[in-house]
């Protein structure tokens, strides 16, 4: 008898805990990690692997992208941090000049490397992204608005990426512009993941902003796969506010067909007084709702002619969160 306790003990100990880290989101399991991150391998980098792992677990990190510039030799490092507690995801910054800009290649250990300028991007880009998705890779445009390594919008990324980085560490008017530009995409029926990065070189703690994914895998291809489907919500630190996109059994990134009496859930928790969210569609701010408690949440029917439902939250004029959307076809 005893024995039989324990076990439905386990049982419901390993239950709560898979509960817990799923949080309301049924099915997942929520890691949170930073998919820009420059260690010494990169010209300008300081810390070592060991180093970096180190301070992200104790920013509260399940995982982080080694993306140092134009190279590829810190991938083969990642083997040996097996058992750290942090999962290591392989990867590069394809690093361009001046108006031909950044992208995170992400996901396979020996990424290409091509000389691509803003005079021949319109003819190389396309080919490198083909090659890099034969190759398996995920393709993230990193800070597009940088007001030094940004992308020229008339050049050939246009379409031939994966996802946007529209957060790049300390929120500024460059990241605002990434996520009018994102907002605009979205409005003109584009489904685009976004994502944020710290894109630290020499960071400690206290990294920001953080991507939060839904994940049915903790591996680094499983976070992968959720972040390239929008399985997530970008907040300012691992310890800051979080967030919940519900529709039935759908979350933020999914595409769905609304249904009669089946309402949009959400919520937002980890908020300050002041704190304000924001509703959004593509049609623009739909609500905005102060915080209350530490937390706002809600529910409604949806429009299918809004196209999708996302959430922004803001302290001030700073963004603290915003999710991907949920699509309405």
């Amino acid at each position: 008898m005893k024995r039989k306790i324990l076990i439905l003990g386990l049982l419901f100990a390993a239950l709560a805990l898979f509960s817990s880290c799923a949080g309301k989101t049924s099915g997942y399991f929520l890691l949170k990690g930073d998919l820009h991150v420059h260690t010494k391998f990169s010209y300008d980098g300081v810390y070592s692997i060991a180093d970096t792992i180190k301070y992200s677990k104790e920013d509260g990190f399940d995982f982080i992208a080694l993306t140092d510039h134009n190279i590829v030799s810190q991938n083969d490092e990642i083997p040996k941090y097996k058992k750290s507690g942090i999962i290591l995801i392989p990867g590069m910054e394809q690093t361009m000049e001046q108006g031909a800009g950044h992208a995170n290649i992400l996901g396979i250990v020996h990424p290409l490397l091509k000389y691509i300028t803003k005079d021949n991007a319109n003819e190389l880009w396309p080919v490198y992204y083909a090659d890099a998705k034969s190759m398996g890779a995920l393709v993230q445009i990193n800070h597009p608005f940088d007001p030094k390594y940004y992308w020229s919008p008339d050049l050939g990324f246009i379409g031939n990426y994966d996802m946007i980085e529209v957060w790049n560490g300390v929120y500024t008017d460059d990241d605002k512009k990434a996520m009018d530009f994102w907002q605009g995409e979205l409005a003109k029926g584009r489904k685009i993941p976004v994502t944020g990065g710290s894109d630290t070189h020499e960071g400690t703690t206290g990294r920001s902003p953080v991507n939060c994914v839904l994940v049915k895998e903790k591996t680094a291809s499983g976070i992968l796969e959720s972040v390239s489907d929008g399985h997530n919500y970008v907040s300012l630190t691992a310890g800051g506010p979080g967030a919940t996109l519900e529709y039935g059994r759908s979350v933020m990134g999914d595409s769905v067909i609304a249904m009669p009496n089946t309402k949009l859930k959400f919520s937002v928790t980890g908020l300050k007084q002041g704190d304000k969210v924001m509703l959004i569609t593509a049609d623009g701010v739909l609500n905005t709702y102060n915080a209350e408690n530490g937390k706002v949440s809600g529910e409604l029917l949806v429009d299918a002619n809004k196209k999708f439902y996302r959430i922004s939250a803001y302290r001030g004029e700073s963004l603290i969160l915003f999710t991907n959307p949920i699509y309405f076809d």
